[in-house]
């Protein structure tokens, strides 16, 4: 549940940010998600992560050749494939923060 809630947030975050329209652009709209956890944060810290991927690439994994494995690279990415990679990278680092804390506890 939290995690869908985050990410409709940054779902959000990015309507408003990347509008086609210049005033929706320019007004200045936030988002309340609370105390703790910023929306705007969380999208600038996935495009970042999704940028360094861009440039450090996919490693390859045991007997896996290269260029065995594809992915979307963000450079190349049209509008919409880039929210569709943010809401996933959203997606992956609260599953990530999910598991470390279950660790954490077990």
């Amino acid at each position: 549940v939290v995690e869908e809630y985050k990410v409709a947030k940054c779902r959000l975050v990015m309507t408003y940010r990347d509008s086609r329209d210049q005033k929706v652009r320019e007004a200045g709209v936030t988002t309340r998600a609370g105390r703790k956890w910023s929306a705007d944060t969380q999208v600038e810290r996935a495009e970042s992560m999704l940028k360094l991927r861009d440039i450090i690439g996919i490693p390859c994994v045991g007997r896996q050749g290269l260029g065995m494995s594809n992915f979307q690279l963000w450079g190349k990415a049209s509008p919409r494939e880039r929210r569709a990679l943010i809401q996933c990278q959203v997606r992956q680092q609260e599953d990530e923060r999910r598991v470390a804390k279950a660790v954490g506890l077990g």
